[in-house]
């Protein structure tokens, strides 16, 4: 499997959405997907066949990354711990908005449209983006499935998610303009595995809800270094 496991293109027609002097844009936003590249911390490689997710609403705020407050804060440039804890993300004025889920196929490597947002120009600084149940995924909000080998033994899994997973403080960080751009969000197919110990599996193969491979996805998806957005064109 190569390093872009999907590419999916979200157009986003922007609309002033305040008196404030700002004006209109519009944002094209790419979302790709990473596929695991590396054995994850208990040795296994793990490749996958099937990722979809349920994706939305997304996001974009006026106020920093989660961890950039907690970084400076460790470097003593702000005093006390108020931003050290995710409940005190302080994300801002928001900038854009994209309401509307849609179920995406990460595999698939074809492009796909998920919707269109209204939004202001000025600092993208942060975003948030949810994944969650979803009809159209029979109920779920992730969903995965590959295999997991190591020391010449191979695992075929299986396993979804059903709670709703809300992700905040994802670092951006960009001017958007008048002029049309292009965001590409990426996600870490990989960060979502990185701590599955698959020897832990049932003989079934099936993430099941309280065991560690099903703990560890939904770890791995709830963390904010698995999704990195960047502006890739003006």
């Amino acid at each position: 499997m190569g390093t872009k496991a999907s590419l999916l293109l979200l157009a986003l027609p922007l609309a002033a959405c305040g008196g404030d002097g700002r004006g209109y844009t519009q944002v094209a936003l790419e979302v790709a997907a990473d596929a695991p590249s590396a054995p994850n911390q208990h040795g296994y490689i793990v490749t996958l066949t099937r990722a979809e997710a349920s994706i939305g609403p997304v996001y974009f705020f006026e106020g920093e990354p989660l961890f950039a407050r907690v970084r400076r804060q460790a470097l003593g440039l702000l005093i006390g711990t108020a931003y050290a804890h995710p409940g005190h993300y302080q994300e801002g004025a928001a900038v854009a908005e994209l309401l509307d889920p849609r179920v995406v196929d990460l595999m698939a490597g074809d492009a796909a449209a998920l919707g269109t947002a209204d939004g202001v120009t000025g600092a993208y600084n942060s975003a948030e983006l949810t994944f969650g149940p979803s009809a159209d995924l029979d109920g779920v909000a992730i969903r995965v499935a590959g295999t997991a080998e190591k020391d010449g033994q191979t695992i075929a899994f299986s396993g979804s998610l059903t709670d709703t997973i809300t992700i905040e403080g994802i670092t951006f960080g960009a001017t958007v303009g008048t002029n049309t751009a292009k965001v590409r969000a990426s996600i870490d197919l990989g960060a979502w595995l990185e701590r599955a110990d698959f020897g832990a599996l049932g003989a079934d193969g099936v993430l099941t809800p309280g065991d560690q491979p099903h703990n560890a996805l939904s770890r791995g998806v709830d963390n904010t270094s698995s999704i990195r957005f960047e502006l890739i064109e003006p």
